[in-house]
């Protein structure tokens, strides 16, 4: 458990420093060239990644696991990146990358409405918490804005 957490707090880490990277390249080009740029590399580094130490694994897939890949990577990477870098862009780092606190509420959702799964207390009470934490930034954000 201490080494989900060690890797969660790491893999935030990186995602900050990603919005950080990503606004200090979108005050030279665009939103679309940047997601090229991000998924060109990015897909380099993974599938080197994935072909030297998962080859047995990857031989292994079935065609619908492919399916569902290759679904995943047209919604998450290219789409969300794309309205991710947008949002950067036109509202800074500081101010767009807390939306995406949002997302366990969303996976949360889709999980108990695709999968089934049923959510426990702990992860009901961090969805409350995620909530007002939203709610508070944008409360604060509509009364500096007035």
């Amino acid at each position: 458990m201490i080494l989900a957490v060690l890797v969660a707090f790491v893999a935030t880490f990186g995602f900050a420093a990603s919005a950080i990277f990503t606004r200090l390249g979108l005050q030279r080009i665009s939103p679309t060239t940047g997601v090229f740029v991000s998924l060109c590399t990015g897909a380099l580094v993974v599938l080197v990644l994935v072909f030297t130490t998962q080859t047995a694994n990857v031989r292994s897939l079935t065609p619908i696991a492919f399916l569902w890949c290759l679904i995943f990577a047209i919604v998450t990477f290219p789409l969300a990146r794309l309205l991710s870098y947008t949002a950067i862009q036109l509202a800074g780092a500081s101010r767009s990358t807390p939306m995406l606190a949002v997302s366990p509420v969303f996976a949360t959702v889709i999980a108990m409405i695709a999968l089934g799964e049923r959510p426990n207390l702990l992860i009901g009470l961090g969805i409350l918490v995620t909530v007002l934490g939203m709610g508070l930034i944008l409360s604060e954000r509509r009364s500096n804005a007035s």
